[in-house]
């Protein structure tokens, strides 16, 4: 089981990327009335058949050619299991794929968050050639979104690896996750 959940979701998104991914989506919803907590992943890559989907769970099922082992959606499904929640994947082909995972917000087994500020600034690096990263980060009343579509757009042929920009995205991603009081 991974020790922070933005480790998890760091793994999927960049199995994301690594199989092709131009879009992929992130959100998260903390539901402390409903003592709840969602993480949703969503590409554009290419998706899943009904066989591949039915193994999805298993470390043992990948398409990676240079490892025969995939962990991300089963240690995201026993994190997300131990803490009285669940996994759903959503693909077909040619549509992508949403994973769903959902976890009881204040279950002791629930990893923490960690740092995913990092993360995502991590995943930015990790696609420079161009693959589009969005979170929206819900928590209570308070919602914080990111994406790099406009900030794409204003830079032109700046990239977002550029050193000064990567210091600027850290810094708004910082100072927007911890407005939440829940990005910890």
């Amino acid at each position: 089981m991974m020790r922070e959940l933005s480790l998890s979701i760091l793994d999927l998104a960049e199995n994301s990327i690594s199989a092709g991914a131009r879009f992929v989506s992130i959100g998260i919803v903390e539901s402390p009335g409903r003592d709840l907590m969602t993480i949703t992943i969503e590409d554009d890559v290419c998706g899943m058949d009904e066989a591949m989907l039915s193994r999805a769970a298993s470390p043992f099922a990948t398409t990676r050619a240079t490892r025969r082992i995939g962990l991300g959606i089963p240690m995201m499904q026993q994190s997300a299991e131990a803490s009285g929640g669940g996994v759903e994947i959503i693909s077909s082909p040619g549509a992508g794929t949403k994973l769903t995972a959902t976890f009881g917000l204040s279950n002791i087994d629930r990893p923490p968050m960690g740092d995913l500020a990092a993360t995502m600034l991590s995943l930015i690096i990790a696609s420079p050639k161009g693959a589009e990263i969005a979170l929206e980060y819900r928590a209570g009343e308070k919602c914080f979104e990111f994406d790099t579509r406009p900030i794409r757009a204003i830079m032109g042929e700046v990239p977002l690896t550029n050193p000064e920009v990567l210091e600027w995205i850290s810094g708004e991603l910082k100072a927007g996750i911890d407005s939440l009081d829940g990005g910890a």
